[in-house]
């Protein structure tokens, strides 16, 4: 399964899918979600360092993760892993805190909603 092909990485995802999608879960509901309510109501310079905070996280886990598939072969190729691993995870949860906000806005348009046809 670890020959690099095309067919072992579409294995990896049909066994560890269900696996992936319950980390996925877990890490919004048990990590994110509590910081994210947390940080609603804070200052936008509290945000801004949560967010770099973050991202730091990011490239410590993403140096653990890319030293560990690292084989040896140069630095610079660890670097660039290291890198590449560190965007993939700024990404996620760049479009997850995008995602989250589009909702508590549709949530409070909603609210708002409620309210004015109950007062009518």
């Amino acid at each position: 399964m670890g020959d690099g092909k095309l067919q072992s990485f579409m294995s990896y995802f049909r066994y560890l899918l269900a696996l992936i999608f319950a980390t996925s879960v877990l890490t919004q509901l048990l990590i994110f979600l509590p910081i994210w309510n947390s940080l609603k109501e804070r200052s936008v310079k509290v945000r801004i360092l949560t967010f770099l905070s973050g991202c730091l996280i990011c490239f410590l886990f993403a140096g653990l993760i890319a030293y560990a598939m690292w084989d040896a072969y140069s630095v610079k190729h660890l670097i660039k892993l290291c890198l590449f691993m560190t965007g993939v995870q700024v990404i996620y949860w760049m479009l997850n805190i995008g995602m989250i906000y589009l909702i508590e806005i549709k949530n409070a348009q909603t609210k708002v909603l409620t309210k004015e046809k109950s007062t009518e």
